[in-house]
C-alpha cells in the first residue's frame, strides 16, 4: 500500500515537471548583448545552443525532456511497457543541452541568464532523480 502511494506521488510530481517544462518554452532563457548596444533575448521557442557542432533548438530540448517524463509516467502507471533507459536517455539528452546553455550564458561575454534555462535545468535534473529512484 505504501509503495502504491509512493508511485502516485511520483507521477504527480512528474506531471508537475511536464507542466513546468512547457512553461519554460515561454520564459526568457537568456539575453545576449551586441556591440552596438542592442540585445537579443532568446526563449524556449526561438533560441538554440550548440554542443560539439550539433545545434539543437531550445524547443527540442524541452520536448525531449517532456517526452522522457511522459514516458516515465506511462511506465510507472504500467500503461506502456518501456525499458527504464528510454526516459532516462531522453532526460539525459535534455539535461546535457540545458546545462550547456546555462554554461554558455554564464561565461559568455555580454550574456545574462534568464529564468527559463534555470527552470529547464531543474525540471530535467529533478525528472532524472525521480525516474531513477521511483520507476
Amino acid at each position: 500500500m505504501n509503495d502504491l502511494n509512493s508511485k502516485d506521488n511520483s507521477t504527480s510530481a512528474l506531471t508537475l515537471l511536464v507542466i513546468l517544462a512547457l512553461v519554460c518554452l515561454f520564459l526568457p532563457w537568456g539575453t545576449v548583448s551586441g556591440y552596438s548596444g542592442g540585445q537579443i533575448t532568446m526563449t524556449g521557442i526561438n533560441g538554440r545552443f550548440t554542443l560539439l557542432r550539433a545545434s539543437i533548438p531550445n524547443w527540442f530540448t524541452v520536448a525531449m525532456g517532456a517526452a522522457g517524463i511522459i514516458a516515465a509516467i506511462l511506465r510507472i502507471k504500467r500503461i506502456a511497457t518501456l525499458p527504464k533507459i528510454i526516459p532516462v536517455l531522453a532526460l539525459l539528452f535534455s539535461s546535457i543541452y540545458s546545462i550547456t546553455g546555462l554554461f554558455v550564458l554564464s561565461f559568455g561575454d555580454g550574456a545574462t541568464i534568464g529564468p527559463g534555462v534555470l527552470l529547464i535545468n531543474a525540471v530535467t535534473i529533478g525528472g532524472l532523480v525521480l525516474i531513477i529512484r521511483k520507476s
